[in-house]
């Protein structure tokens, strides 16, 4: 591993009604359990090198981004 290949950034989420239908794909692909909380956020990582996917899934509007951490 070299340089920022292991670096994760944390935030928490709430996935909007849109994402809720897509939650396990994208859940899947971030390589997160799914797990959300009673009101529905649900703090999430995120490997540095996916961030702008993260970001872009995000303006989409399939979830809120609530917090970064």
């Amino acid at each position: 591993m070299t340089g920022n290949a292991g670096k994760r950034k944390c935030f928490v989420i709430k996935f909007n009604r849109k994402g809720m239908a897509e939650k396990d794909r994208i859940c899947r692909h971030f390589g997160w359990d799914g797990h959300l909380t009673v009101n529905g956020e649900c703090l999430v990582s995120v490997p540095e090198r996916h961030v702008g996917t993260f970001e872009e899934t995000a303006r989409r509007g399939f979830f809120s981004i609530l917090e970064r951490r």
